[in-house]
C-alpha cells in the first residue's frame, strides 16, 4: 500500500512539474514582451535594445503592435501630471530605439514644447519672489526642454508667450511684473526677432502704465470739474491701440466730459455776463469755441458782451443790402449804377482791416467772383460817433499795412495807379499817376515817363506783402462769429 502511495505521489509531482514546465513555455513569450514596456516605463534607454534584440519574430511583432498604444498612455500620462518630463523623454528615447514608425517624432516635439512653456512661465511667475528652489527646479524644465528643441522653435514658442500674455495684461488679466518678467526671460534666452519684440513690448508697458496714470488724473480733473484739462488729456493722449480697455475709457470719458464741461461752462460763462465780467467772459467763450468748434455756438453770449462797434456791424450786415442801396444814389436820389452792377457787387465776402490802428476795424465787403489781381471793386463802412458811415466803393488792387490801400491797373496803351488813404471820416486819393498812350500824368499834371514810373512804383510799394490781403476773407454767412472774433487771435498789423 505505502509503494503504490509514494509511486502516486512521484506521478503527481511529475506532472505538477509537467504542468509547470507547460505554464513556463506557454507564458515566456509574455514575459519577455512584458520586460520590454517594464524597461520603456522605467526609461532604459540604455537597455532597451539588448532586450529587443533577444526577442524572437513574434515577439517583436507583439511589441511593435502595442507601442502605439503604449505611447499615447505614456503621453498621456505626461499631460495628466503622472509622469514626469525627464521619464516621459527617457522612455520615449527608449521607443525612438526600437521603433521605426516615427512615435517618438510624433510625440516628443509637442511635449517637450509643453514643458518649455510650463517651466517659463513658472519661471516667470516666481518673479521677485525668493523661492530659490522652485526656481531652480524651473530652470531644470526649462533646460531640459531647450535640450529637445531647436533655437527657432524656442523663438516661436517664446513669440507666441508674448503674443498670448500681451492682450491679457491689456485686458487687466495678466499684472505688470509678471509681462515684464516674461519680457526680461525673452530678452535673456532669445537671440532674433523674439529679444527685439520682449524690447518693444517692454517699452509699451512703460508707455501704457503711463497714460493709464494720465487717465486716473483725467477722471480727478473730472471731479474737480476741470473739464478743459479733461479735454486736453484725452485729446492728447496716445493709446495703444489694441488696449481696447482704456481706449473705451478715455472715449466714455471725453463723452461725459462734454456734456458735463458744456453745461458747467456755459453756466460759469452766464455768470461772468450777469456780473458784467467781459474779461473772464471773453477769455471762456474763446475757450470753448477752440475746444468745441462748431458743436456750441456762442454768438448770443458774445454779443452781450460786444463792443459798440462790432454790434453795429452785425446791424449792418443784417441790413446789407438796404444799406448799400441806400447809399449808391445820386443827390437826386437816382441809383448810380444799373441795376445789373447791383446784382454783380452784391458782396458775399467781408473783412475787417484796422486801416488807423485805433482798435476798431473798418468793414470791407465785395462780391468774390469779381475779385481780381488788378482790382476787386469794394464798399467801404466804418464806425464813428456809435453809429456806422458808408464811406464808398472803391476798386482795391492791395491793402497797405496802414490806412492806405492801392489801385493799380498796368500793361498796355492804358495804366492807372492810385493810392488812396482813409483818414477817418472819409477815403481820398492822395496819389495818382497814369498813362494815355504816350501821355503821362502824375497827380493831374503831365510828366515824363521817367517821373511816371517813379511814381507809378512808388504808390505800388505802398502795399507790397502786407498780409492785409482778400484771402484772409470770410463768408457773408459767417459774419457774427467773425464780426465777434475780432481781435481775439493777434494778427499781422
Amino acid at each position: 500500500m505505502r509503494k503504490t502511495w509514494n509511486r502516486v505521489i512521484i506521478i503527481t509531482w511529475f506532472l505538477i512539474a509537467l504542468a509547470a514546465a507547460a505554464g513556463f513555455f506557454f507564458l515566456m513569450p509574455y514575459y519577455k514582451t512584458w520586460q520590454v514596456f517594464r524597461t520603456i516605463d522605467k526609461g532604459g534607454w540604455d537597455k532597451i535594445t539588448e532586450e529587443y534584440s533577444h526577442l524572437s519574430a513574434s515577439e517583436k511583432e507583439m511589441v511593435d503592435k502595442n507601442l502605439p498604444n503604449y505611447s499615447a498612455f505614456i503621453a498621456q500620462e505626461y499631460v495628466d501630471g503622472k509622469r514626469s518630463f525627464v521619464y516621459t523623454a527617457a522612455a520615449f528615447d527608449a521607443i525612438g530605439l526600437i521603433d521605426n514608425t516615427g512615435l517618438q517624432s510624433q510625440y516628443m516635439p509637442n511635449i517637450a514644447k509643453n514643458e518649455y512653456i510650463a517651466s517659463v512661465m513658472e519661471m516667470v511667475n516666481l518673479a521677485k519672489s525668493y523661492d530659490v528652489s522652485a526656481a531652480n527646479e524651473a530652470q531644470k524644465g526649462i533646460d531640459s526642454a531647450s535640450a529637445r528643441l531647436d533655437i527657432e522653435t524656442r523663438e516661436q514658442i517664446l513669440t507666441e508667450l508674448l503674443n498670448i500674455n500681451y492682450p491679457l495684461f491689456l485686458n487687466g488679466q495678466v499684472s505688470e511684473v509678471r509681462l515684464k518678467a516674461l519680457c526680461d526671460f525673452v530678452k535673456g534666452n532669445a537671440f532674433y526677432a523674439a529679444k527685439d519684440y520682449a524690447a518693444d513690448i517692454e517699452n509699451n508697458i512703460n508707455a501704457i502704465i503711463e497714460y493709464r496714470k494720465l487717465y486716473d488724473e483725467a477722471e480727478k480733473c473730472y471731479e474737480d470739474n476741470n473739464f478743459f484739462q479733461v479735454y486736453n488729456i484725452c485729446e492728447n493722449v496716445q493709446v495703444d491701440p489694441a488696449d481696447t480697455l482704456y481706449d473705451g475709457k478715455f472715449n466714455q470719458l471725453w463723452t461725459r466730459a462734454d456734456i458735463a464741461g458744456k453745461e458747467y461752462y456755459l453756466k460759469e460763462l452766464d455768470t461772468y455776463i450777469a456780473t458784467g465780467d467781459k474779461v473772464n467772459a471773453a477769455a471762456l467763450i474763446a475757450r470753448l469755441e477752440e475746444y468745441f468748434e462748431d458743436d456750441i455756438n456762442l454768438d448770443e453770449q458774445r454779443v452781450k458782451i460786444a463792443e459798440d462797434w462790432q454790434r453795429t456791424y452785425i446791424d449792418v450786415m443784417e441790413q446789407m443790402d438796404v444799406i448799400i442801396r441806400n447809399n449808391m444814389n445820386d443827390a437826386d436820389g437816382k441809383p448810380i449804377l444799373a441795376e445789373d452792377d447791383m446784382k454783380k457787387l452784391k458782396p458775399d465776402r467781408m473783412l475787417l482791416i484796422d486801416m488807423q490802428g485805433d482798435g476798431v476795424p473798418e468793414l470791407v465787403l465785395f462780391n468774390s467772383k469779381l475779385a481780381a489781381d488788378s482790382a476787386t471793386p469794394c464798399f467801404f463802412i466804418n464806425f464813428r460817433n456809435k453809429r456806422y458811415g458808408f464811406l464808398g466803393l472803391y476798386n482795391v488792387t492791395h491793402f497797405s499795412a496802414g490806412a492806405e490801400f492801392v489801385y493799380s491797373v498796368v500793361g498796355g496803351d492804358n495804366e492807372e495807379t492810385i493810392l488812396y488813404e482813409y483818414n477817418g471820416t472819409s477815403i481820398d486819393a492822395t496819389s495818382q499817376a497814369s498813362k494815355e498812350g504816350e501821355t503821362y500824368i502824375v497827380n493831374g499834371a503831365e510828366a515824363t515817363d521817367v517821373d511816371y514810373l517813379a511814381e507809378r512804383d512808388e504808390i505800388i510799394n505802398h502795399a507790397k506783402e502786407t498780409g492785409r490781403g482778400f484771402e484772409n476773407a470770410s463768408p457773408i454767412d459767417k459774419y457774427v462769429s467773425y464780426i465777434l472774433s475780432y481781435g481775439t487771435e493777434e494778427e499781422e498789423k
